[in-house]
């Protein structure tokens, strides 16, 4: 697909193939990268110590990212979706 064209998905269906690609590919940094945006990064730093640690596991970033991101991104819609997009066209499959 093209930029133009996943920008044309609807968020929960761009957000779930990012994830899906990125969980295939045990992107661990993809997970970690996109939680820097949240409040959840903090929640997540505190349940498994410093976020350098190799116990930051893909199924913990996995978990968290799923629930930090719903199906309503609020203001920072337009950021996710860009990062999902940039993504998915980075990482064809």
């Amino acid at each position: 697909m093209t930029d133009e064209s996943l920008d044309q998905l609807p968020y929960p269906e761009l957000r779930d193939r990012a994830f899906h690609k990125a969980e295939r590919r045990l992107d661990v940094k993809f997970f970690l990268d996109l939680m820097a945006h949240t409040q959840s990064m903090d929640e997540m730093a505190d349940e498994g110590g410093s976020l350098g640690d190799a116990s930051v596991s893909i199924i913990d970033s996995v978990k968290s990212a799923r629930e930090a991101f719903t199906d309503e991104a609020g203001d920072l819609e337009p950021l996710f979706r860009a990062v999902f997009v940039d993504y998915l066209t980075r990482h064809p499959d």
